[in-house]
């Protein structure tokens, strides 16, 4: 199982300031889903621990878009609402994360950017009112009943 939450985020300092789709997520969200970046890393556990998330982690549109696909984006950073984030990876162009895959992830119709989602009890005691969503893979031959 894992965890993510989605919401809107302003991008600033990479031409025109733009409003972006964010998921954050619990680092085993990538194992679950079958997935890893097709350049750099994912999320490491004790990126869960942290007290806010300093990583983030591209969609393929926006490395295309704002970074003309260029593979020394990693360790770039990254202005997101006003907080910096370092590059660490870039998911694969067939990677859709946001409400067509989890229904109630905010209005975050596809995640631009993924970012690590802190589940220590200080970081989530500052969420506040947020909704998360779990996200579960049932094991090979089990149903949903």
């Amino acid at each position: 199982m894992a965890i993510a939450h989605g919401r809107n985020v302003i991008l600033t300092g990479r031409g025109m300031a733009a409003p972006l789709g964010v998921v954050s997520a619990s680092s085993n969200l990538f194992s679950l889903l079958g997935v890893k970046p097709q350049l750099g890393r994912a999320f490491l556990p004790e990126e869960d621990d942290g007290e806010e998330a300093t990583t983030v982690i591209l969609s393929d549109g926006v490395w295309q878009q704002r970074f003309g696909g260029d593979p020394s984006v990693l360790g770039q950073s990254l202005t997101l609402s006003g907080q910096l984030y370092t590059i660490v990876g870039v998911m694969p162009p067939d990677f859709a994360l946001g409400n067509e895959v989890i229904p109630t992830v905010a209005s975050v119709k596809n995640a631009d950017l993924l970012l690590p989602l802190p589940l220590n009890a200080e970081a989530m005691s500052q969420q506040g009112d947020e909704n998360y969503n779990v996200v579960g893979r049932l094991k090979e031959g089990a149903t949903v009943e």
